[in-house]
């Protein structure tokens, strides 16, 4: 399988490594109204881009299993 390339979406850069402080995020969109938890959490990786220096977050994509 053939591995993606990561680009950050602040500079360009493909100069992309896995943040050593923050391995993974896990997010959860709140209602604007009630403050209230909606939908399903989200788990993002955690990258940084050495030629910035900005975070930059790929979701996590689950397969289902048959």
């Amino acid at each position: 399988m053939p591995q993606e390339t990561i680009i950050c979406e602040h500079c360009g850069s493909t100069n992309i490594v896995r943040d050593r402080e923050v391995e993974y995020g896990v997010v959860q969109e709140k209602s604007k109204e009630s403050g209230k938890p909606i939908g399903d959490p989200k788990t993002y990786f955690v990258f940084k881009c050495l030629s910035c220096g900005e975070r930059v977050f790929l979701e996590k994509f689950e397969t289902p299993v048959n």
